[in-house]
């Protein structure tokens, strides 16, 4: 990619966040690990400590009260997560809905809006994930800049994940 670069213009829509959201959830090991824990063990844990507590005290009530505070564990943790990532998109950010212009050189990638301006060398990513619908360029473990497929059009998007292969 010697000299040359590609530069694209896009906005970000509260269903772009989601879908980073949801992008970033499902590939995050520590995430998955952490739902795993609170979704079956953390259930389970309540589930042992009532049975323990009925056994040695011989109250039978204590057997109920494990299974319904074992199945509420489970039904407000499973809520949880599954608003987690909608709930993250809710917060407005000024600085993700708007415009953005991204340049991918040789040098690496530079990414300006109205109120700011960044530029992030290659070794200064952390990684670069693509879907069918979006790119995502992590300047973070947590954060990317994501670029939409229906914004910047099929020919730009391929363009694009080409400039990124070419570099990496």
């Amino acid at each position: 990619m010697q000299g040359s670069y590609v530069e694209i213009k896009y906005t970000n829509t509260k269903e772009d966040l989601l879908a980073f959201n949801e992008h970033h959830l499902a590939n995050s090991q520590v995430y998955q690990r952490r739902r795993i824990i609170n979704l079956y063990v953390t259930p389970f844990v309540v589930l042992l400590v009532f049975c323990l507590l009925a056994f040695f005290t011989g109250k039978t009530s204590y057997y109920a009260g494990g299974v319904l505070g074992a199945l509420a564990s489970y039904l407000w943790t499973f809520v949880a997560y599954k608003r987690y990532a909608k709930k993250c998109s809710e917060v407005f950010q000024k600085e993700v809905f708007c415009e953005h212009k991204v340049v991918i050189s040789d040098v690496g990638v530079n990414e300006s809006t109205a109120n700011s301006s960044s530029q992030f060398t290659w070794d200064a990513l952390d990684k670069i994930e693509t879907n069918e619908d979006y790119i995502f360029i992590y300047n973070t473990p947590a954060t990317a800049f994501v670029i939409p497929k229906r914004e910047i059009g099929k020919d730009s998007f391929e363009a694009v994940k080409l400039a990124l292969d070419n570099a990496l």
